[in-house]
């Protein structure tokens, strides 16, 4: 029965390691696709190819020497949740202070490698290295305490709270009752410990696959409604914005302005100086410009050189205020090539729409052009 208990153990550790293996195959793919462009991946991806090896070396306890099943196999380890914990920061943006985290492992290695040669002992063996584990699971939970809340970033740190309690009852029990050297002994606090460790990598892996399957289907919403270029609005998204402000307009009677603006001569500094000049010259616009507005308002790029603000709950004579800052926030930002034309209109009343809101403002911002340019018209 016992024998019949081993390998079931060692087959279940060794499955759960190979499928994690399989989803850090798929994180890998996701990291060489061009397309893609999330951090993180690259040390999430090889975490598994320390843990499988390391079941497997731990499996083999006994027919080998405890160099290879205890020393090695707990280095690769402790280096595999190391590299997971890495992953996790690294993909949230946040750096990584590889000195601390390195002399740790260090440390790690070395208390394993005394409880080998030095003072021999299972005891002191497993307290050293789930301790290794929970500090790095606590410091991950700590730093997703931080992160927004989404299911996905929930479900990772109840993964990370299960082993840690599960890790810190297994040192109890080391503790305070005798443990046979065999790893695989078939004792049920046993049986939960290795259960428990199999069946963590592999859900830390599928949180990982999550984050970042999550982070793609963000990326990919934000590359449909956006201009390559200058990170605005794109048109199409905008008129969809645009159409569902005025709706709350028709509906709660709010203030809703608009400003349709256009980079004066902007064709000759094209033919002066070069699309890559005038490509920076529509990135330090709509920059300025978003400066100027409001984390509320809107800025989309409606054609060309020609962009667009939506100002909700904004009347017009407030909107004319915020189309001279940005005039003159452009006239001076460098590299001072263009300056800007300006047309300002406001919703008019239930029977207004977002088609009569455009010819109006792009009636003014003509009007501006012909005036003389850089300056700000509002509509009659």
């Amino acid at each position: 029965m016992g024998q019949q208990l081993y390998l079931v153990i060692s087959g279940a550790v060794a499955m759960a390691g190979l499928m994690a293996l399989l989803l850090a195959f798929v994180l890998y793919l996701l990291k060489r696709n061009r397309h893609t462009r999330i951090e993180g991946l690259e040390w999430w991806a090889p975490a598994p190819a320390f843990w499988l090896p390391a079941t497997l070396l731990i499996a083999a306890r006994g027919s080998i020497a405890d160099f290879w099943s205890i020393l090695v196999a707990n280095a690769l380890l402790i280096t595999g949740m190391l590299l997971f914990y890495a992953g996790t920061r690294i993909f949230f943006g946040a750096l990584m202070n590889w000195r601390l985290w390195f002399t740790l492992l260090g440390i790690s290695v070395a208390g394993v490698a005394v409880t080998i040669y030095v003072y021999p002992g299972i005891t002191g063996r497993l307290i050293v290295i789930a301790g290794s584990v929970m500090v790095m699971h606590v410091a991950q939970l700590r730093f997703l305490a931080g992160i927004g809340k989404s299911a996905t970033v929930r479900f990772l740190q109840l993964v990370l709270v299960v082993h840690v309690l599960v890790l810190g009852l297994r040192q109890i029990t080391a503790l305070t009752s005798p443990i046979s050297e065999n790893i695989l002994e078939p004792s049920a606090m046993q049986l939960m410990y290795l259960a428990n460790f199999a069946i963590t990598q592999l859900l830390l892996e599928i949180a990982a696959v999550m984050l970042a399957a999550e982070r793609l289907r963000t990326d990919l919403e934000f590359l449909a409604t956006r201009d390559g270029l200058t990170q605005t609005w794109n048109r199409r998204a905008f008129l969809q914005l645009a159409e569902r402000e005025i709706e709350l307009c028709r509906r709660h009677g709010h203030r809703l302005s608009l400003l349709m603006m256009d980079l004066d001569h902007f064709k000759k500094v094209n033919d002066a100086h070069g699309h890559q000049f005038g490509d920076e010259v529509l990135r330090t616009f709509s920059q300025t410009t978003s400066a100027q507005i409001r984390t509320t308002d809107y800025l989309g790029r409606y054609g060309g050189e020609e962009f667009i603000v939506l100002l909700p709950l904004t009347r017009l004579d407030t909107a004319l205020g915020l189309a001279e800052r940005i005039r003159k926030a452009v006239a001076e930002a460098p590299p001072q090539a263009c300056t800007v034309s300006i047309g300002a209109t406001d919703w008019r009343g239930a029977q207004d729409n977002l088609d009569g809101m455009l010819a109006r403002a792009d009636e003014a911002l003509y009007r501006a052009k012909q005036a003389g340019r850089n300056r700000v018209e509002a509509a009659p």
